[in-house]
């Protein structure tokens, strides 16, 4: 609220719009936001991130924010002395489930493969080390349960040998990963790191397009570190990037 704030005073207009396309007409960029307005602009820092994926089940949107989650960090301190489960085999999900054990009565580490993914020795050691955390392997969510008045109540899960089970929970972690927000920067045929499949910039956060940066966990700039206080550092650059090209143009 203090960065709002901070732009409020400077009278830069917040629009609250989804942004549908934009093309390019020579140096200018048209954005055109869903609920029809047009903006033109010399410069466009894309700062749009990456989507959590999803289980794909149904009830699972209506119960997020009210038992699904999919962000331990943000999270986990709400379910203090409840059951709980995270989904996923990686170091995110690992480290979910540790996080959860420090207040949750019982966790459960769900995931569909015959073993974990390619763990951080450390967090395995931790892993095993815990009183609370019970793993359950090649094992999938099938359904989630819930009632308007508690939200998420439970899940059914099945197994490799087609066991079918209903466990009881409070909260569910989403673990799976994330993937960047790739439709506008194909609209506008930036460059994609084909490995990571994440916008590629150099050290100015500039793309292959003149006039267009990216920061943030949409780019491949930080590495692995996506944290906000490498996707903030990418701003900073960014926007400087395209003060000095505002200037130079």
């Amino acid at each position: 609220m203090k960065f709002k704030d901070q732009v409020d005073k400077l009278d830069t207009p917040i629009v609250y719009s989804n942004l549908e396309s934009i093309t390019s007409n020579g140096d200018v960029f048209r954005a055109v936001l869903q609920d029809g307005t047009e903006i033109d602009a010399l410069s466009i820092i894309l700062a749009v991130g990456r989507e959590r994926r999803t289980l794909d089940l149904p009830n699972e949107t209506e119960w997020t924010g009210n038992g699904v989650s999919y962000c331990s960090t943000c999270d986990a301190p709400l379910y203090r002395d409840k059951i709980t489960a995270v989904v996923g085999g990686g170091n995110a999900a690992i480290e979910g489930a540790l996080l959860l054990s420090k207040y949750a009565t019982k966790v459960y580490l769900i995931y569909r493969g015959d073993k974990i993914y390619r763990p951080e020795p450390v967090l395995i050691k931790l892993l095993n080390k815990s009183q609370n955390i019970t793993i359950l392997l090649s094992t999938n969510i099938t359904k989630i349960f819930g009632d308007n008045e508690t939200g998420l109540t439970a899940i059914e899960i099945n197994n490799n040998v087609k066991k079918t089970n209903t466990v009881k929970l409070n909260g569910l972690f989403i673990e799976i990963g994330a993937d960047p927000r790739l439709e506008i920067p194909k609209q506008l045929g930036l460059k994609i790191n084909s490995p990571t499949n994440e916008v590629h910039v150099n050290n100015l956060m500039e793309t292959n397009i003149d006039g267009v940066f990216a920061a943030g966990d949409l780019t491949d700039a930080s590495g692995n570190l996506k944290q906000t206080v490498t996707a903030a550092s990418q701003g900073a650059i960014s926007a400087l990037s395209a003060y000095n090209f505002l200037n130079k143009e």
